[in-house]
């Protein structure tokens, strides 16, 4: 009994020492021990005369006492290892008060029950009822412990999880059995059997990694019919060797013997070999040949480059073999590159064996991911429920996790980055995974690597072209949009262009005449208003004719007359009507080989506007006492049958390369429109920004071509900018766009 004691100790220390998923359950499991060792200590003081001071009646009352109070312990240990629902307060409660009960049935002090039964013509002694009331009491304690271990294990679908729980069922049959050997005063060997039973629930208690009960009991059976079949054998051996030295009085006895030993050995080899395999297979539950699955395996998914086609096939065959209600295999994107978006594990379900589970996630820095992704081995739900290494997993990924209603996850890898997971569930036979069930998962995952690498580049290149292919309609819409608004917008440009021609054209008129008439005869002041008034009106008529040769080189309405010019002439012209603004300006013209170019045939009308803008151009972007050339030349190869290159270059504040080809388009503002001026001939003046948009225009629809050049925008250092334009030398036809 001192040593069962001392027993006890050793799985109370063991179970605060191993520190299980549960304190608390180590530390009912400490006080059960400590409690049933004090119990094991005072039948050894008992044992040995110790304690020949205490009452008879109480030293044989003792081991019911005992055996009701720790089955009171038990009770709440049982309720805590099976983490079932509610408080086992009530149970303590109801304990307490049958104790107290018992206590005073037991005392001296009432002895009024027994001359009560008296009374009533039976009579029950004092010490049978309190045994019957301490039996009675640890029967309803033991019975509500099994009777929860029963619930929690008909619950338990995973078998990981109902193989613990068998182990405490173990528990309980031990205890009472442990208790039935008590109640016949067997006070060793109950005492023993429920140590027995301490051992087992130190077991289950202190580690989460138990071995198969099933797979136990059925090595166990292969074992004693392997061994009674080898002792039938020499059994028959010894029984049948003296009738054969009888019948071969030749031989001596040992030869006998050995015959009869090698015939044997030769009848049951082959007869036990075959039982072996067949109860190892039976006992592991095994039901296929690994090295034909891996090889079926990897036939079957080679080639296949549908994500959806690969998870059927996989799970199918992975199905079909193990014998699997249902599965999943996830895609694993891993965390954006870009530290502003939210960084996570997404993993997208592509395929399924039974109901499809939903995508889930996971942190990074979880617990889950980190396994998956540094470990390289299958991980078990169980693992995640009762593995202290997980007791702290994130509310949102055990509650994905546990939704799946999956047993085991075996991770994919490839180049050591984790890429796919498979998810697989329970069994149709209830058994559990075992250790040669992971390995060859294992071995397939490896095997899918390659398959899922590859298609997973086909899903993003399909994914990635139906990406691209409704950008492009997206892309198409919008310009259909854009079109018609620019449409639009012309319409509308065109309609109040012509709206306000006519009105226009009559204000100008009439300021006209009122001009004319005070010629000579008007006073300086009215002079002065009706100027002004001719000027604006001018200036808004210039504007509305812009608007109309926009609108018609938009529509390609823009009819083109053209014969024999001279540019040098066309560009002269356009200096004297600007003279005053560069005069003013204090701006240097200069004109470079322009007399000695050909005639072209062209539109007069339309270059004249053409030069007109960029010169007025350059005129606003050149700061006063700058300089502006206008150089000449002929190309012969530029345009089929020769062309003729006018530049325009000035030393304003230049261009920013980017926008060199943006300044052509309708309404472009260099710069803050804010800041400019309200002139268009000074510096930096405003205008309406249709004037290289025009001037572009005009040369394209003459087969020519305008560009931009510069070196940059600077207003200190004034890189200046050049506008070159490229007329072809004849016109064969009149062009109309």
């Amino acid at each position: 009994m001192l040593v069962v004691a001392l027993a006890y100790l050793a799985i109370a220390g063991r179970a605060v020492a191993r520190r299980p998923e549960t304190p608390e359950v180590a530390h009912l499991l400490a006080l059960y021990a400590v409690a049933a060792a004090a119990w094991a200590a005072v039948d050894a003081a008992r044992y040995f005369g110790l304690l020949a001071r205490w009452p008879p009646d109480v030293l044989s009352q003792w081991p019911l006492y005992a055996a009701f109070s720790l089955s009171l312990i038990f009770l709440d240990l049982t309720h805590a290892f099976l983490r079932a629902r509610g408080s086992v307060t009530r149970w303590y409660a109801l304990g307490l008060v049958w104790l107290a009960a018992v206590i005073v049935i037991d005392s001296d002090v009432l002895r009024l029950a027994s001359v009560l039964l008296a009374w009533r013509g039976w009579f029950i002694g004092r010490t049978a009822l309190t045994q019957a009331a301490l039996t009675l009491g640890w029967g309803l304690a033991t019975a509500a412990a099994a009777r929860l271990t029963i619930q929690i294990y008909r619950r338990a679908s995973q078998p990981l999880h109902r193989n613990r729980l068998a182990y405490w069922s173990i528990v309980v049959a031990l205890g009472v059995a442990a208790m039935a050997l008590l109640l016949v005063r067997q006070d060793v060997a109950g005492n023993l059997v429920l140590l027995g039973a301490g051992v087992v629930a130190a077991l289950a208690v202190s580690t989460h990694t138990l071995p198969d009960v099933r797979q136990v009991l059925r090595l166990a059976v292969a074992f004693a019919l392997v061994t009674g079949l080898a002792v039938l054998g020499y059994t028959i051996v010894i029984w049948f060797a003296p009738e054969a030295q009888r019948l071969l009085p030749g031989l001596s006895p040992l030869a006998v013997t050995a015959v009869l030993a090698a015939l044997v050995v030769l009848a049951l080899n082959p007869l036990l070999g075959l039982i072996r395999r067949r109860l190892q297979l039976w006992a592991s539950g095994s039901r296929y040949d690994a090295r034909l699955l891996v090889g079926e395996y990897g036939l079957k998914i080679s080639g296949i480059l549908e994500l959806d086609r690969l998870a059927d096939v996989a799970l199918g065959l992975i199905g079909s073999t193990l014998g699997l209600e249902r599965g999943a295999l996830f895609v694993v994107d891993p965390p954006s590159a870009d530290p502003n978006r939210a960084q996570f594990f997404a993993l997208r379900t592509i395929g399924a064996l039974g109901p499809l589970p939903p995508s889930g996630a996971l942190l990074p820095d979880s617990l889950v991911a980190a396994f998956l992704t540094q470990e390289f081995a299958p991980l078990t739900q169980y693992e995640l429920d009762l593995n202290p290494r997980f007791r702290d997993i994130a509310a949102s990924e055990r509650v994905w996790l546990q939704g799946l209603g999956m047993d085991v996850y075996v991770p994919i890898y490839a180049s050591h980055s984790w890429i796919g997971l498979l998810a697989l569930g329970p069994k149709v036979s209830r058994h559990r995974y075992f250790e040669a069930d992971l390995q060859l998962l294992s071995t397939l995952a490896d095997q899918t690597a390659v398959a899922l690498q590859n298609a997973r580049l086909v899903d993003d290149l399909v994914r990635l072209n139906a990406e691209i292919k409704q950008a492009n309609t997206a892309l198409d819409q919008a310009n259909q949009r854009l079109a018609h608004l620019d449409q639009v917008k012309s319409d509308f440009i065109n309609v109040i262009s012509h709206e306000l021609r006519t009105p226009m054209s009559i204000l100008y008129g009439y300021a006209q005449i009122l001009l004319s008439d005070l010629d000579g005869n008007g006073d300086d002041y009215h002079r002065q208003l009706v100027e002004g008034i001719n000027t604006g009106t001018g200036r808004m008529q210039e504007i509305i004719e812009n608007m109309l040769d926009v609108t018609k080189i938009d529509s390609r309405a823009l009819v083109l007359s053209s014969r024999p010019i001279y540019l040098h002439v066309i560009i002269e012209q356009v200096l004297a009507r600007l003279r005053r603004a560069l005069v003013e300006r204090r701006l240097e013209v200069k004109l470079v080989s322009l007399n000695v170019l050909p005639p072209v045939e062209a539109d007069g009308a339309a270059l004249t506007k053409v030069f007109h803008h960029l010169v007025v151009n350059a005129v606003k972007f050149t700061p006063d006492g700058g300089c502006i050339t206008i150089t000449g030349r002929w190309l012969d190869e530029a345009l089929p049958g020769g062309a003729v290159e006018i530049a325009i270059r000035d030393t304003g504040i230049g261009i920013d390369p980017r926008f060199l080809d943006l300044i052509f388009t309708k309404f472009y503002q260099m710069g803050e429109v804010t800041l400019h001026s309200s002139g268009k001939t000074k510096f930096k003046g405003g205008g309406p920004g249709l004037g290289l948009a025009i001037a572009r225009g005009i040369v394209e629809a003459h087969g020519g071509r305008l560009r931009a050049e510069s070196s940059g925008h600077d207003e200190t250092n004034l890189p200046g900018s050049r506008f070159v334009v490229l007329l072809p030398f004849s016109q064969r036809r009149e062009v109309e766009r």
